[in-house]
């Protein structure tokens, strides 16, 4: 079991470093897809991000990804490719919001609060795999940081620390991502 845990840890350092020497920033979030594009949850291991996406699929929102979330900066923002994504398949979604996810046991309801654009690009510096001694990885995380921050909607996601309060969360999550409000 600690192997395995000790293996994890080292999977989330090297894969993001090795990413970053080829230009493609990886963001320590899970998603989903929705209507206008897919919608990244970054916090800390534990905070609820994985839950979210797992609970968001059940209700119709493809996952992209629960822990490892690979950005392509392309002329029109960022996209995420669709996990085993062909050819002959549409483009990949847009990012089109990031919501930092925290919980707080006080909470009886989520509460999503909108980031300013400083606030959002604060939040990825401290939640990303910053590698600041190699001057080519920490250039492409600020050049994609800046990206995200300046084209896609941020927000601060706090939600109740209690798993029995989760699905009324994702409810009201599921009601958020739908455009019709359906």
């Amino acid at each position: 079991q600690a192997l395995v845990m000790g293996f994890d840890a080292l999977v989330r350092r090297v894969v993001p470093f090795a990413a970053a020497l080829q230009d493609r920033v990886i963001l320590h979030a899970a998603s989903v897809q929705a209507e206008d594009g897919a919608h990244a949850f970054i916090g800390a291991s534990g905070a609820g991000k994985s839950s979210l996406a797992v609970q968001l699929g059940e209700e119709g929102f493809p996952v992209l990804s629960d822990d490892l979330l690979l950005c392509l900066p392309t002329d029109n923002g960022i996209v995420i490719p669709r996990p085993e994504q062909g050819e002959e398949e549409a483009s990949p979604p847009p990012l089109a919001a990031v919501y930092f996810v925290e919980r707080e046991p006080t909470l009886d309801k989520l509460v999503l609060e909108d980031l300013a654009e400083e606030e959002c690009f604060k939040g990825l510096l401290q939640h990303g795999f910053g590698e600041l001694s190699v001057p080519k990885i920490w250039a492409a995380q600020f050049e994609l940081y800046s990206i995200i921050s300046e084209e896609c909607r941020a927000y601060r996601l706090r939600l109740p620390d209690s798993l029995d309060l989760l699905p009324e969360s994702v409810q009201t999550l599921a009601r958020i991502l739908r455009p019709d409000g359906v």
